[in-house]
């Protein structure tokens, strides 16, 4: 009985896993161009203060890493249904994640060098925007969340640090303390999150196991235990159907009755489970 109950356990572990997989890639076409938007947000702040060439390799970084996951998200939501092994997806998913946060992140603190203190504070400001939008994308993976918001905060904290001023350590007391608040939410939100999949999967198993067992019992109360044909109650209610319908359609009705012949001498004879058997 223990054996069956891990094993059951198990199996819906797998599920839930696959759901939390799977929702990562739901609907997530959309997560990538407001990436692109964060583009034109940073390059407007940084283009008169920044050498060109380090605003191309991030700009260019950033938009080939979102047209692939714009891609890789497409094809993947095509093939998810008929995916068996989802930690290839989710390892992928969770590589982009990373990549695209350390692209934030090492980016952000090569700008804040060139800045005057106002648009410093302007870029911090998208830092503390885009991690809540990672909260939402990456809510049922922490793999994926963590790989993304760590590159990305973990920089700039260091940099206001490095500062040795007291407005700058300030900040990066306040982004630290913003940064455990996030992930205690996260953790809530994902485990919450965790445990809903987990109810609905295993309601699902409850109303299949349920749907099985009130066919059987459909099935049991309208055959007959010996022979395993239709009984009584089911002949019952198929001649008021049959009859139902040859009124309608105005149609003859017939009925084959069969009787076996010298069955009671049969019985007597070899006895009634040798009876049942011949029936």
């Amino acid at each position: 009985m223990a054996a069956t109950n891990l094993e059951a356990s198990a199996k819906i572990d797998q599920r839930v896993y696959a759901e939390q997989v799977s929702l990562l890639y739901t609907k997530s076409v959309a997560r990538p161009l407001l990436h692109l938007i964060s583009i034109i947000i940073v390059v407007s702040l940084i283009h008169n203060h920044v050498d060109a060439m380090h605003v191309y390799i991030w700009t260019s970084s950033m938009f080939a890493l979102n047209v692939y996951r714009i891609i890789d998200i497409n094809k993947t939501q095509k093939i998810i249904n008929e995916t068996t092994d989802f930690r290839v997806i989710q390892k992928r998913f969770a590589i982009c994640a990373g990549v695209l946060g350390a692209i934030y992140g090492i980016g952000i603190v090569d700008f804040l060098y060139y800045l005057p203190i106002l648009k410093q504070v302007y870029l911090l400001m998208l830092i503390s925007v885009i991690m809540p939008s990672g909260f939402v994308s990456f809510v049922s993976d922490r793999l994926s969340f963590n790989m993304f918001v760590y590159p990305l905060v973990i920089p700039p904290i260091l940099w206001l640090f490095s500062q040795e001023q007291d407005e700058y350590i300030n900040i990066g007391v306040c982004a630290v303390v913003y940064l455990l608040v996030i992930k205690k939410s996260f953790k809530w939100n994902n485990e919450t999150l965790t445990n809903a999949i987990r109810l609905k999967l295993e309601n699902q198993e409850l109303l299949e196991s349920l749907q099985m067992v009130n066919e059987r019992l459909t099935e049991l109360s309208i055959i007959d235990e010996l022979t395993q044909i239709q009984n009584r109650r089911s002949f019952d209610f198929t001649i008021e159907k049959e009859w139902s319908r040859a009124k309608r359609l105005k149609t003859p009705i017939s009925m084959l009755m069969i009787d076996i012949d010298f069955f009671k001498q049969y019985n007597d004879k070899y006895g009634h489970i040798k009876g049942d058997e011949c029936l």
